[in-house]
């Protein structure tokens, strides 16, 4: 019986490990759109990574650079539409077509927010070539629940975080 570990078999393909760390740096600017006044939330990053297929064949012994963005257009208070990229490189120069290439990944989501606190999502997403087979398209959903932190002051009281912007001085004010 023949014994392999995941070691083993991202060694095999020729990766140097089976764990890493990526490092990313992004930026989020929003900005109102002038003919309709409503708000667009553009952002941009860029990701170093050995990581092969985001990490599940594992990971080369080199950092490469790829970029990322997204674009979210909030069309009225409750609901808002994006659209997202992720740049892939392809890390397998040697392996032929045991491995296919990477492609990109796009998304287009639909948020509906529901109140401060509840906001559910659905995106479609085109992976294009995962490992060696397609998975050119596929749905996802999201529900998201968001609580406001309440924490007991020295005097006894129970105070929440407030959601105002802090000045440069001042930090969380509480109620």
């Amino acid at each position: 019986m023949l014994v392999t570990t995941r070691s083993a078999i991202v060694r095999a393909l020729g990766m140097a490990r089976s764990n890493s760390v990526d490092c990313t740096l992004t930026a989020t600017k929003t900005v109102i759109e002038p003919l309709l006044k409503r708000p667009l939330i553009l952002t941009g990053g860029i990701r170093f990574s050995e990581a092969a297929q985001l990490g599940y064949l594992g990971f080369g012994d080199t950092y490469r650079m790829t970029g990322e963005g997204s674009v979210v257009y909030l069309i009225t208070d409750w609901l808002g539409v994006a659209y997202e990229y992720r740049q892939k490189k392809n890390p397998y120069d040697t392996l032929g077509t045991l491995v296919g290439k990477e492609e990109a990944w796009q998304a287009v989501d639909v948020a509906f927010i529901v109140n401060e606190h509840l906001t559910f999502a659905v995106g479609w997403l085109c992976a294009g070539n995962v490992a060696n087979g397609r998975a050119d398209n596929g749905w996802g959903f999201q529900l998201k629940y968001e609580f406001q932190a309440r924490l007991r002051l020295a005097s006894g009281k129970l105070g929440a975080i407030r959601r105002s912007p802090p000045t440069r001085r001042q930090g969380p004010r509480f109620e």
